[in-house]
């Protein structure tokens, strides 16, 4: 089977986001085009465009993965837009990761997750990682992306988009056959010795956000099927999205609901199209639509584990490092949709709305079936 047919299950995923999203906007006309040209189920499909032809123009023409400067400088210039975030950002409801060109925004986190696994793959299969000149480079940009992206201090505290770009590099450095294992060990010490620095300098607000479950769960009283009780619980904790995607994911029924957000207080949900799309989705396509995310999202692993197990040197780092990225941003972001985990601004690839994140989510993609077909048969 050749890889590219992992691009029919992004295409599946992106007409299920389509039509979450039309059925999300309010009093539409589609015998007028001047109506509907300008909706964000429109633009994701203009985006998802935009985003293939970017994708196969830099990694199926021009390989920048392949070259060691042209990796450099796209980190370089991916990162140095990061850096800006923190001076020139554009803040939407309060979180400032994006940056404003004219009429379009860019989130610069999502090109840095690319870029970071083309580097730390690079390095992995082409550098001798024991040396401390290549162990020094290798770390850089990963480093310098996590500080810029988690920074109290001076950026947006984004601490699940900074796991999310660091997390890969740690993986693919502990597998790496070749690293000593007291780099290895050194490198776990250090981790866990940032996880528990971490722990204890969270805010407030992530505390109250980590705690929600616990909270649901210890009130005997709540159930999700009480407009009075999602108040009162969404009053005490002050977590009213996560809230109101529960009560959305638990009472949604087999087909779905034609009850529309804008029409029904109680269903207002203010990043229905973004974050917390999967929300959207179990209410209006129902258990059938929200099982069928999951199905997708499980093939799409199957499917790259068949390919990561004949894959060979960078190829098998572009796969792991890529793989990893995808199923922590699915696992974090349906997982805080059901409370499970804290809110932490990831989008669900190819089903969040906007532009960045899905040419990054193509970028991913082509990078790990960038190989020739043969290349993945036995």
């Amino acid at each position: 089977m050749s890889p590219r047919f992992l691009y029919l299950i992004p295409l599946l995923l992106l007409s299920i986001s389509t039509w979450t999203l039309s059925s999300l906007e309010n009093n539409l006309n589609w015998g007028d085009p001047s109506s509907w040209l300008g909706t964000r189920a429109v633009r994701q499909v203009i985006f998802s465009i935009i985003a293939l032809l970017v994708s196969f123009l830099l990694i199926y023409l021009l390989k920048i993965h392949k070259n060691l400067k042209a990796i450099f400088w796209f980190n370089a210039l991916v990162s140095l837009l990061n850096i800006l975030v923190i001076f020139i950002s554009y803040e939407v409801r309060g979180a400032s990761r994006w940056l404003k060109f004219g009429a379009f925004s860019l989130q610069p986190s999502e090109l840095l997750k690319v870029g970071l696994i083309m580097w730390v793959a690079f390095f992995a299969s082409h550098r001798d990682l024991n040396k401390s000149v290549n162990l020094l480079w290798y770390w850089s940009f990963p480093l310098l992306s996590f500080f810029t992206i988690w920074d109290p201090v001076l950026g947006q505290s984004d601490l699940g988009t900074a796991i999310v770009v660091i997390f890969p590099a740690i993986l693919v450095f502990l597998v790496q056959p070749e690293v000593r294992k007291w780099l290895k060990f050194s490198l776990v010490g250090i981790v866990m010795a940032a996880i528990v620095f971490v722990s204890l300098n969270l805010a407030g607000y992530q505390r109250e956000r980590l705690g929600v479950l616990s909270f649901i769960t210890r009130s005997e009283s709540w159930t999700p099927s009480s407009s009075d009780d999602i108040s009162k619980i969404c009053n005490l904790t002050d977590l009213y999205n996560t809230c109101q995607s529960i009560s959305l994911i638990a009472n949604n029924q087999l087909l779905g609901s034609l009850e529309s957000f804008q029409t029904s207080r109680t269903l207002f949900l203010p990043e229905r199209q973004t974050d917390f799309i999967f929300a959207s989705i179990s209410h209006y396509l129902g258990i059938l639509g929200s099982s069928a995310v999951i199905i997708l999202y499980l093939l799409f692993f199957i499917m790259l584990g068949r390919f990561l197990a004949t894959a060979h040197d960078h190829q098998y780092y572009l796969i792991l490092a890529g793989a990893v990225t995808f199923l922590l941003q699915i696992t974090l972001n349906i997982g805080m949709n059901i409370g499970l985990f804290p809110v932490v601004g990831l989008p669900l690839p190819w089903l969040s709305y906007g532009g960045s994140h899905i040419l990054g989510s193509f970028l991913l993609l082509a990078l790990m079936t960038s190989t020739p077909k043969s290349r993945f048969e036995t």
